[in-house]
C-alpha cells in the first residue's frame, strides 16, 4: 500500500481501521510463530513484544517470480521485462500477467492482465498488437474506509492537493502536474464517488 496512498490518506485508513478494532505494530517485523498448548499462536515481533493470537494471517504483498526466467537468460527486472506487445528479450518469448513487466510497468492487477491477454491473443495469432493500458483506478477492500487509487507514474512531476469530503468522511487526493493536468488520486470515504469522473481526465497509462 505505500506505493498506493500518500500519507494523509494513509493515516486516515489506519485511524479508521483501529477505531474498528485493529491494533497496530509497525516498524518491526515477525520474529517466529510457535503454537500455545491450547491451539493458539504465540508471535514474536523484532522488538521483543509478543502477541497472542488464534489465526495468522500473512499477507506480504505480491513480488514477481523471476527466477525461470533468468535462468533462461531473459532480461528481468522487477519483472520479466517486455516490450509493448509482450515479447521478452528472447524473440518468440512472451510474457504476461503479475510476472511481466510492460514497457517499464509491473502492474499487479486483473484489468491489465486481461488487457494484455487481448493483446497477445492476436499477436500469436499472426495480428502483432500493442497492448493499451487505459487509466484503471484500482478498488482497495476496506468496507469502513473505502478506497479508490490511480497513482501517478512513477518518473510524473507534480504535487498532491488534498480536499477533505464535504461530509468529514473521506478525503481526495489529487496528484496534479504544474500546467494542472490530472495525473492521479486517491479518493476515500464518501469521495469515492468521484471516481468515474476524474478517471476521465487521466491520461493512459500505456
Amino acid at each position: 500500500m505505500h506505493a498506493l496512498l500518500p500519507e494523509p490518506i494513509a493515516e486516515e485508513l489506519k485511524s479508521s481501521l483501529a477505531t474498528a478494532g485493529v491494533d497496530w505494530h509497525l516498524e518491526t517485523t515477525t520474529q517466529s510463530i510457535n503454537h500455545n498448548d491450547n491451539g493458539s499462536y504465540e508471535i514474536t515481533l523484532t522488538n521483543g513484544d509478543k502477541l497472542n493470537a488464534d489465526v495468522v494471517i500473512s499477507a506480504v504483498g505480491l513480488r514477481s517470480n523471476t527466477e525461470l526466467a533468468s535462468a533462461a537468460g531473459l532480461t528481468v527486472n522487477r519483472g520479466i521485462v517486455t516490450d509493448d506487445t509482450l515479447q521478452t528479450s528472447q524473440p518468440h518469448i512472451y510474457a504476461l500477467g503479475d510476472c511481466a513487466e510492460v514497457s517499464g510497468h509491473n502492474l499487479l492487477y486483473i484489468a491489465p492482465i486481461m488487457a494484455a491477454a487481448k493483446a497477445l491473443a492476436k499477436t500469436l495469432a499472426g495480428s502483432l498488437t500493442s497492448v493499451s493500458y487505459p487509466a484503471m483506478p484500482v478498488a482497495v477492500k476496506t468496507p469502513s474506509y473505502p478506497l479508490i487509487t490511480a497513482p501517478p507514474a512513477q518518473d510524473a512531476i507534480g504535487e498532491w492537493q488534498f480536499e477533505i469530503a464535504e461530509s468529514g468522511f473521506g478525503i481526495k487526493g489529487l496528484f496534479v502536474a504544474d500546467n494542472n493536468d490530472l495525473l492521479g488520486f486517491v479518493l476515500s470515504g464518501d469521495t469515492v464517488s468521484e471516481k468515474q469522473a476524474l478517471t476521465k481526465q487521466l491520461p493512459e497509462i500505456l
